[in-house]
């Protein structure tokens, strides 16, 4: 129905042998365009280029900016080169990623162990009424408590048979130290975070790869959204994304003090929580003890003990108390580093905030704007496209398509369609996401400028961008 012109067109290597690039950088599916605007201020016509991209973690987008005097550079160091910038090569690398978490509760806490300071027996025989009212705790390490038991029956009284079957009362005293031979632990509170992501962009002379000038870099509030003034590339640049997912949860983690190790697998008490049964149950404060008056009561439950003979003071006596010098090592064996999740390299807790820094994250758009108009030239890996056909069609709502046949495809695949009724030719471009070449159908959508008529012919070449191609 329609007549086609195939022009197939492989580009070389031009910036030289001694720097692969190649090897430095990403392909990645880009578009370009020109933007006129004008300034409200001065009604001045302000002529940009665009680069639209999609960019993801540790990957470099690499690109030329041709056929203007500056390539947009504001160094010294250009003075020395032809006044033809396109060898020179600029690199655009996401660098990092790291989600910020603002620290809203935190405290400090030691490991306890529970000791017995002293145990008074009354026998039945010589029974005392002053016992109970004894205060045994006054000399002894806080928190002290007093446990009185009266169904103690080993009482030991031989001899005295008249009372052998009687009670024997017991008051015992115990405390809960810490326990010096471990470190002092922080329990931190972490709150939802803050996306940062970190751009570096370098310019380079494409044939030597001599660096123009400091690496520039740039952050951006994910969350926010924000635009970056790059004065010395006389542009400037714009991330968004569809955003990233807290990676650590909010919560209470803990950590070694001077540590930036967090750690996560336990139960944590919070701020002002006493669960003897958590972690952090025996807070520390300006090296003393901190705990509020029910904590005697909650310690009293935890001790039991048995006296088998009050004469001769043999007794046994456990604190159920958990995180205790006693069980610590096996109670925290569980417990991992928040580092070594597989989504983070790293994580940094300071004072006021922690952060993670990322292992991968989803791709971020970006658009760059230079001040002048230009052709864009891309680098990166190898794109194929050995042959094609195109067909030219209209659907029941006079949309027009141009869908394509290729062989042997992958990477990015431009071109071009030329018809006498269009005064420019109209440029397309195709993303073939696949590593390895392969057979490929895609499909562009045409302006209403391209008319369709059956005796006419049309022109499309289409190529591969390969290592280094004009769009």
């Amino acid at each position: 129905m329609y007549a086609f012109v195939a022009l197939i067109q492989m580009f070389a290597l031009v910036c030289g042998d001694e720097v692969d690039w190649n090897q430095r950088c990403t392909q990645i599916s880009s578009i370009t365009g020109s933007l006129q605007y004008v300034n409200r201020q001065s009604y001045e016509v302000i002529l940009s280029t665009v680069i639209n991209t999609n960019i993801a973690l540790s990957e470099t987008l690499c690109f030329q900016l041709e056929g203007i005097a500056g390539a947009s550079v504001n160094d010294s160091v250009l003075d020395s080169l032809p006044k033809n910038r396109s060898n020179i090569v600029y690199t655009l690398q996401l660098s990092k990623v790291d989600q910020v978490h603002n620290v809203q509760n935190s405290y400090q806490m030691v490991i306890p162990k529970a000791i017995r300071n002293k145990c008074y027996c009354d026998r039945p025989c010589f029974a005392s009424e002053e016992l109970p009212k004894k205060n045994y705790c006054k000399d002894q390490a806080e928190p002290c408590i007093q446990i009185l038991r009266t169904d103690q029956t080993d009482h030991g009284c031989q001899g005295a048979w008249i009372c052998a079957d009687s009670d024997s009362t017991v008051l015992c005293s115990f405390s809960v130290v810490r326990d010096s031979t471990f470190p002092i632990y922080d329990a931190v509170e972490i709150g939802t975070s803050v996306t940062w992501a970190y751009f570096t962009l370098n310019v380079y002379v494409a044939d030597s790869g001599k660096q123009i000038g400091d690496e520039v870099t740039l952050s951006y509030n994910l969350q926010e959204g924000s635009m970056n003034v790059i004065e010395r590339v006389n542009g400037r640049m714009s991330v968004s994304s569809s955003g990233i997912p807290n990676i650590i949860p909010a919560g209470w983690y803990f950590k070694q003090s001077g540590s930036s190790d967090l750690k996560t697998g336990i139960e944590v008490n919070g701020l002002n929580e006493w669960n003897l049964d958590k972690f952090g149950w025996f807070k520390w404060r300006n090296g003393r003890v901190e705990y509020p008056a029910n904590l005697k009561n909650l310690l009293q439950q935890r001790f039991t003990y048995h006296y088998e003979h009050c004469e001769g003071g043999r007794m046994t006596w456990d604190f159920s108390g958990r995180y205790t010098n006693k069980d610590f090592e096996a109670a925290t064996k569980s417990s991992l580093k928040v580092r070594y999740s597989s989504r983070l390299t790293s994580v940094n807790s300071q004072s006021r905030m922690v952060t993670a820094n990322l292992k991968s994250s989803p791709r971020m758009t970006v658009t760059l704007e230079f001040k002048e108009t230009a052709d864009v030239v891309f680098y990166f890996d190898e794109s194929y496209l050995a042959d094609f056909s195109a067909l030219l069609q209209i659907d029941k709502f006079s949309n027009l398509f141009l869908n394509f046949s290729l062989a042997e495809a992958a990477g990015s695949i431009v071109g071009f369609l030329q018809h006498h009724t269009l005064e420019d030719d109209y440029h397309f471009q195709l993303y073939i996401d696949a590593l390895e070449p392969g057979n490929h159908t895609a499909y562009r959508s045409l302006p209403s400028s391209v008319k369709c008529n059956e005796t006419d012919e049309y022109r499309v070449c289409a190529y591969d961008i390969s290592e280094n191609a004009h769009m």
